[in-house]
Protein backbone atom coordinates (compact mmCIF):
# COMPACT_ATOMS: atom_id res chain seq x y z
CA UNK A 1 0.00 0.00 0.00
CA UNK A 2 1.43 3.38 -0.96
CA UNK A 3 1.85 6.09 1.67
CA UNK A 4 -0.86 8.16 -0.01
CA UNK A 5 -3.33 5.26 -0.02
CA UNK A 6 -2.43 4.39 3.57
CA UNK A 7 -3.06 7.97 4.67
CA UNK A 8 -6.39 8.02 2.81
CA UNK A 9 -7.52 4.75 4.44
CA UNK A 10 -6.58 5.90 7.94
CA UNK A 11 -8.20 9.32 7.51
CA UNK A 12 -11.39 7.75 6.14
CA UNK A 13 -11.68 5.34 9.06
CA UNK A 14 -11.02 8.09 11.60
CA UNK A 15 -13.57 10.43 9.99
CA UNK A 16 -16.26 7.76 9.68
CA UNK A 17 -15.89 6.32 13.19
CA UNK A 18 -15.90 9.84 14.62
CA UNK A 19 -18.95 10.87 12.59
CA UNK A 20 -20.96 7.78 13.56
CA UNK A 21 -19.99 8.10 17.23
CA UNK A 22 -21.09 11.74 17.26
CA UNK A 23 -24.41 10.67 15.71
CA UNK A 24 -25.01 8.04 18.41
CA UNK A 25 -24.06 10.51 21.15
CA UNK A 26 -26.41 13.13 19.68
CA UNK A 27 -29.27 10.60 19.74
CA UNK A 28 -28.45 9.72 23.35
CA UNK A 29 -28.46 13.41 24.31
CA UNK A 30 -32.20 13.59 23.59
CA UNK A 31 -32.93 10.80 26.08
CA UNK A 32 -33.41 11.19 29.82
CA UNK A 33 -31.52 8.86 32.15
CA UNK A 34 -34.66 6.72 32.41
CA UNK A 35 -35.25 6.63 28.64
CA UNK A 36 -31.60 5.72 28.06
CA UNK A 37 -32.10 2.48 30.01
CA UNK A 38 -35.72 1.76 29.04
CA UNK A 39 -36.37 -1.23 26.78
CA UNK A 40 -38.51 -0.19 23.78
CA UNK A 41 -40.39 -3.50 23.98
CA UNK A 42 -40.10 -6.53 26.31
CA UNK A 43 -37.53 -8.45 24.24
CA UNK A 44 -35.59 -5.42 23.00
CA UNK A 45 -32.43 -3.74 24.21
CA UNK A 46 -32.29 -0.31 25.74
CA UNK A 47 -30.27 2.41 24.05
CA UNK A 48 -27.95 2.25 27.07
CA UNK A 49 -27.29 -1.47 26.64
CA UNK A 50 -26.61 -0.92 22.94
CA UNK A 51 -24.06 1.74 23.88
CA UNK A 52 -22.43 -0.75 26.28
CA UNK A 53 -22.42 -3.33 23.47
CA UNK A 54 -20.84 -0.96 20.95
CA UNK A 55 -18.27 0.02 23.55
CA UNK A 56 -17.38 -3.62 24.22
CA UNK A 57 -17.38 -4.43 20.52
CA UNK A 58 -14.94 -1.65 19.63
CA UNK A 59 -12.73 -2.18 22.69
CA UNK A 60 -12.44 -5.91 22.01
CA UNK A 61 -12.36 -6.39 18.24
CA UNK A 62 -10.25 -3.36 17.46
CA UNK A 63 -8.70 -2.24 20.74
CA UNK A 64 -7.68 -5.61 22.20
CA UNK A 65 -7.25 -7.69 19.06
CA UNK A 66 -5.59 -5.13 16.78
CA UNK A 67 -4.27 -2.53 19.23
CA UNK A 68 -3.27 -5.08 21.92
CA UNK A 69 -4.81 -2.96 24.72
CA UNK A 70 -5.47 -5.95 26.99
CA UNK A 71 -9.22 -5.25 27.17
CA UNK A 72 -11.21 -8.26 28.42
CA UNK A 73 -14.78 -8.43 27.20
CA UNK A 74 -17.88 -9.82 28.91
CA UNK A 75 -20.31 -9.66 25.98
CA UNK A 76 -23.27 -11.20 27.81
CA UNK A 77 -23.03 -8.60 30.58
CA UNK A 78 -23.33 -5.82 27.99
CA UNK A 79 -26.97 -6.83 27.52
CA UNK A 80 -27.85 -8.19 30.94
CA UNK A 81 -26.02 -6.06 33.51
CA UNK A 82 -28.67 -5.01 36.03
CA UNK A 83 -26.32 -2.29 37.32
CA UNK A 84 -27.04 0.71 35.17
CA UNK A 85 -24.08 3.05 35.14
CA UNK A 86 -25.01 6.71 34.72
CA UNK A 87 -25.69 7.69 31.12
CA UNK A 88 -22.79 10.16 31.21
CA UNK A 89 -20.38 7.40 32.27
CA UNK A 90 -21.62 4.99 29.57
CA UNK A 91 -21.17 7.70 26.93
CA UNK A 92 -17.73 8.65 28.25
CA UNK A 93 -16.67 4.99 27.98
CA UNK A 94 -18.07 4.88 24.45
CA UNK A 95 -16.12 8.03 23.50
CA UNK A 96 -12.96 6.43 24.87
CA UNK A 97 -13.62 3.25 22.86
CA UNK A 98 -13.91 5.34 19.69
CA UNK A 99 -10.70 7.18 20.65
CA UNK A 100 -9.02 3.76 21.01
CA UNK A 101 -10.20 2.83 17.51
CA UNK A 102 -8.82 6.11 16.16
CA UNK A 103 -5.45 5.60 17.87
CA UNK A 104 -5.32 1.99 16.67
CA UNK A 105 -6.10 2.93 13.06
CA UNK A 106 -3.51 5.71 13.15
CA UNK A 107 -0.90 3.31 14.56
CA UNK A 108 -1.23 0.85 11.65
CA UNK A 109 1.58 0.83 9.13
CA UNK A 110 0.97 0.26 5.43
CA UNK A 111 1.87 -3.40 5.90
CA UNK A 112 -0.26 -3.90 9.04
CA UNK A 113 -3.56 -3.73 7.14
CA UNK A 114 -2.93 -7.08 5.45
CA UNK A 115 -1.91 -8.90 8.66
CA UNK A 116 -4.00 -11.94 9.55
CA UNK A 117 -6.83 -11.27 11.99
CA UNK A 118 -8.84 -13.64 14.15
CA UNK A 119 -10.90 -13.19 17.30
CA UNK A 120 -13.84 -14.73 19.12
CA UNK A 121 -16.79 -14.80 16.68
CA UNK A 122 -14.55 -13.55 13.86
CA UNK A 123 -12.66 -16.70 12.90
CA UNK A 124 -12.83 -15.91 9.19
CA UNK A 125 -12.32 -12.13 9.18
CA UNK A 126 -9.14 -12.43 7.17
CA UNK A 127 -7.17 -9.25 7.81
CA UNK A 128 -7.17 -6.03 9.81
CA UNK A 129 -8.60 -3.97 6.99
CA UNK A 130 -11.61 -6.28 6.83
CA UNK A 131 -12.25 -6.14 10.57
CA UNK A 132 -12.09 -2.35 10.65
CA UNK A 133 -14.57 -2.25 7.76
CA UNK A 134 -16.90 -4.72 9.45
CA UNK A 135 -16.88 -2.97 12.79
CA UNK A 136 -17.07 0.41 11.10
CA UNK A 137 -20.44 -0.64 9.73
CA UNK A 138 -21.54 -1.99 13.12
CA UNK A 139 -21.47 1.55 14.45
CA UNK A 140 -24.49 2.50 12.34
CA UNK A 141 -27.49 3.43 14.47
CA UNK A 142 -30.18 0.77 14.54
CA UNK A 143 -32.88 1.28 11.92
CA UNK A 144 -35.39 1.01 14.78
CA UNK A 145 -34.10 4.19 16.39
CA UNK A 146 -34.43 7.77 15.34
CA UNK A 147 -33.31 11.04 16.88
CA UNK A 148 -36.63 11.03 18.73
CA UNK A 149 -36.02 7.63 20.32
CA UNK A 150 -37.34 4.13 19.63
CA UNK A 151 -39.73 3.67 16.73
CA UNK A 152 -43.33 3.04 17.66
CA UNK A 153 -45.35 0.25 16.07
CA UNK A 154 -47.12 1.11 12.83
CA UNK A 155 -49.07 -0.86 10.26
CA UNK A 156 -45.82 -1.36 8.28
CA UNK A 157 -43.72 -2.07 11.35
CA UNK A 158 -45.98 -4.07 13.72
CA UNK A 159 -43.49 -4.52 16.53
CA UNK A 160 -41.89 -1.08 16.24
CA UNK A 161 -38.39 -2.54 16.22
CA UNK A 162 -35.65 -2.96 13.66
CA UNK A 163 -36.62 -6.58 13.02
CA UNK A 164 -39.08 -5.81 10.21
CA UNK A 165 -38.57 -4.77 6.61
CA UNK A 166 -40.85 -4.30 3.64
CA UNK A 167 -40.91 -6.98 0.98
CA UNK A 168 -41.17 -6.09 -2.70
CA UNK A 169 -44.95 -6.47 -2.35
CA UNK A 170 -44.97 -3.76 0.33
CA UNK A 171 -46.02 -6.13 3.12
CA UNK A 172 -43.86 -6.27 6.27
CA UNK A 173 -41.64 -9.34 6.48
CA UNK A 174 -39.58 -10.55 9.44
CA UNK A 175 -35.96 -9.58 8.96
CA UNK A 176 -33.51 -12.40 9.48
CA UNK A 177 -29.81 -12.28 10.18
CA UNK A 178 -29.81 -8.78 11.62
CA UNK A 179 -27.77 -7.92 14.67
CA UNK A 180 -26.37 -4.94 16.46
Amino acid sequence: MTNELHSTVVNAFVARYTELAESAIAMAATLSEEQFWQRPFPFGNSFGHLVLHLTGNLNYYIGAEVGKTGYVRDRDLEFADPKQVPKAEALANFREAVATVVRTAQAQSSNDWAKFYTAVREDDAGNRFTILCLHHSSLRPSPGLSRRGPRLPSRHNPDGGPGWRRSLSGRPQPRTGTSL
